[in-house]
């Protein structure tokens, strides 16, 4: 004789669990194989806890009850997820150290020091060295046409005359 064995009520309440889990927009059965393949920690005891809240709330109140718990479940998710992908990569990492080391200079200041540094231009003006720097290659340069030519792009950001004539002013100081 076959009969077919009916499910116990412990598997249709977890399986309307499920079906209503998904109607609030939340996949327990991703949830769960991800769960499955979490390493013990406090996070997973924790998610173990919000699950069986989740749960009891829908057998008691209805869908309304458990939302709160999924939406919680669904953000530890994230968080855990994202510090197994980040903590490794942070421990092999270097500090972080802020701003520019010491000496390090941007490409228009580079740019100004060499010019600066070649003989007899010590005594070049701004707006000569300017002129120096519009006659370089279309490759390091571009020109704006905002019906101004005091505009100089060096490989990013916008540089204004008033800043490059501050950049020169401030490496012919440094000049021995």
């Amino acid at each position: 004789m076959n009969k077919k064995r009916k499910p116990a009520p412990d598997d249709r309440d977890e399986l309307s669990f499920r079906i209503a889990s998904m109607l609030c927009g939340f996949d327990l059965a991703a949830f769960d194989v991800w769960f499955a393949a979490l390493r013990p920690c406090a996070a997973r005891d924790e998610l173990l806890e919000l699950r069986r809240k989740a749960r009891a709330a829908f057998l008691t109140t209805g869908t309304e009850s458990a939302k709160p718990f999924l939406e919680l479940m669904h953000v530890r998710r994230i968080f855990i997820q994202r510090d197994e992908f980040l903590l490794p990569l942070a421990r092999k990492g270097e500090p972080f150290n802020r701003g520019k080391p010491k000496g390090a200079a941007g490409p228009l200041r580079k740019l100004v020091r060499t010019m600066l540094a070649r003989k007899g231009n010590r005594k070049l003006t701004a707006r000569e060295l300017w002129e120096a720097c519009t006659a370089l290659p279309a490759r390091q340069r571009i020109d704006i046409e905002f019906g101004s030519a005091d505009a100089w792009i060096p490989e990013h950001g916008n540089v204004s005359f008033r800043r490059f004539a501050n950049i020169v002013s401030e490496e012919k100081n440094l000049l021995p």
